[in-house]
């Protein structure tokens, strides 16, 4: 990553005539401190990434871990290219709010929506073929029906991933990233909490509605925050 970033920047210094000012030490501390918070928060997301797998082996057994981390791969799959779009629509999203937050909103919905149809597509044929997937994975016939409808329930996860990403998005191009490091942070405790009370009671099903309950909860917190963001009489 260092040598496309390093390339960036050194096209931006050609290119707009950039100059670097020496470093002072106290604004270092004062940037470390600034986003020590958003930090943390990011350390906690993946803590919720990370913890059912660990949760399944230490209460489950391998076995059990072995097929989650199959559901796992499918499910990351999604995640990872919502980061990508994300990343690579929020720039303009940026600017766009920044010139016309009416035009910005016109913009992030446009794309999110094109996006989420495409998503939805993409999970339509997971869940059609879910079977030959799971045979790609080596999952022996005797689990396939088992495991097949675990796979199916789980692909509600990307799909309320999606509309949470897309929220997330738009929170942070209205510069409310305190709203959300405290969002990430509570919920990635009930989460937590969640994962072990449901999957010692319904295993994987119990699991994964654990992450589905949370995303719900995420979902409903953004929207209810950007509902308040966008109050004509909200003068903040």
């Amino acid at each position: 990553m260092i040598l496309p970033f390093s390339a960036g920047v050194l096209n931006c210094v050609k290119k707009y005539n950039i100059s670097f000012e020496g470093l002072r030490f106290h604004n270092v501390i004062g940037f470390i401190k600034g986003a020590f918070k958003f930090c943390l928060s990011q350390l906690f997301l993946s803590l919720k990434n990370y913890s059912p797998i660990m949760l399944i082996s230490l209460l489950g057994g391998y076995t059990i871990a072995g097929q989650y981390k199959i559901i796992e791969q499918i499910i990351m799959t999604f995640r990872t290219y919502l980061q990508v779009v994300f990343r690579f629509f929020y720039p303009r999203l940026c600017y766009e709010m920044y010139k016309d937050k009416i035009r910005g909103i016109k913009y992030w919905k446009k794309v999110n929506f094109s996006n989420l149809i495409l998503i939805i597509s993409l999970l339509s044929i997971v869940y059609l073929f879910s079977e030959n997937i799971l045979i790609f994975f080596k999952v022996e016939r005797i689990n396939l029906i088992s495991l097949g409808k675990i796979l199916k329930y789980s692909l509600l996860i990307p799909l309320l991933i999606t509309i949470s990403f897309t929220l997330e998005q738009l929170l942070f191009s209205l510069g409310k990233k305190d709203i959300y490091i405290k969002i990430t942070i509570s919920t990635v405790i009930i989460n937590f909490v969640m994962m072990f009370v449901l999957f010692k009671k319904f295993e994987l099903y119990g699991l994964i509605s654990s992450l589905l309950i949370t995303e719900i909860m995420v979902i409903s917190l953004y929207a209810v925050f950007i509902k308040i963001i966008l109050k004509p009489n909200n003068s903040k």
